[in-house]
């Protein structure tokens, strides 16, 4: 699992079922942050390419006190023994 914590203004929870939609971005934040620059693009983009490998993005937030992101991603294990991946490239090589 990784996990990214800020301590920014946070999420009202009403919010917080939204906030992986494309182009969506809570109302008011950017009056609170003084940014207006974002299009709601990077948590959807974030939720796609965590989902097309497999995994998991979840996200609490505490409003006032900022929001934690995690990432939890599947462990690929190769269940080939290594004799046979020194054969397959050994047999490639001829």
């Amino acid at each position: 699992m990784i996990s990214v914590r800020d301590e920014g203004i946070g999420i009202p929870p009403e919010e917080l079922p939204q906030i992986f939609q494309r182009f969506y971005r809570v109302p008011g934040s950017e009056v609170q942050t003084g940014s207006s620059v974002g299009f709601g693009l990077g948590l959807y983009i974030s939720q796609q390419i965590v989902e097309r490998h497999g995994g998991k993005i979840h996200v609490e937030s505490f409003p006032g006190s900022g929001s934690i992101f995690s990432v939890v991603l599947p462990l690929l294990v190769d269940d080939a023994p290594a004799d046979s991946v020194e054969l397959e490239s050994s047999q490639q090589m001829t």
